[in-house]
């Protein structure tokens, strides 16, 4: 029996410390069905500009894998941060804020407002999430705003204990939307107080 013992606990350890994961969970999943089915506590300015939004290719790109020992070790973590970036964007409740905003496919520059958002950093930590996002506008070739912002989320620390992975989900969303949001919105308002057009 002891030997038993040993060895499920040998296989266990080395199950955690090889980095294997019986759990994956890709946060970025039904993310536009989050967004759609629960309100935002941000509000974005009402503006009148015409624009289009480009993504730099680290944002669309991104990828981040994270544990979180409070919830289990076995459980890998994954986010997609310019796919939930992209998805908030195209939320009605960001398109609101605009006369008409759609994706920037390339191609010549019409002297259309180009909005390019680029990730410098994003982390989940102790249930927060912590966004380092630049905002740049250009117009006819030329950067007509540049600003980087950093902000945390909602922390949801305290839900996780005892809770589990349950739980886990819920509180990325709820967390890493409240920073995503507040930066886009922080960034309207920027533009609307330096005379962007």
């Amino acid at each position: 029996m002891v030997a038993l013992t040993r060895f499920m606990t040998i296989i266990c350890l080395a199950f955690v410390f090889s980095g294997c994961s019986l759990f994956r969970h890709d946060l970025s999943v039904d993310y536009q069905e989050y967004l759609a089915n629960n309100g935002s506590d941000v509000e974005f300015p009402q503006t009148n500009y015409t624009a289009q939004y480009v993504l730099t290719s680290n944002t669309a790109n991104h990828y981040l894998e994270f544990r979180d020992i409070k919830v289990g070790i076995a459980n890998l973590w994954i986010v997609r941060f310019g796919e939930l970036l992209e998805t908030t964007l195209r939320s009605n409740h960001f398109e609101n804020a605009f006369q008409r905003l759609s994706k920037f496919e390339g191609g010549r520059d019409s002297g259309t407002m180009i909005i390019q958002y680029n990730v410098v950093d994003y982390k989940f930590v102790d249930g927060e999430a912590w966004v380092t996002l630049q905002v740049s506008v250009l117009k006819s070739g030329s950067v007509v705003f540049d600003k980087t912002y950093f902000q945390s989320g909602t922390d949801y620390s305290v839900d996780l204990f005892f809770n589990g992975p349950f739980v886990m989900k819920s509180v990325w969303r709820k967390s890493t939307r409240d920073a995503v949001e507040t930066i886009l919105a922080k960034s309207l308002n920027d533009m609307i107080a330096q005379g962007v057009r």
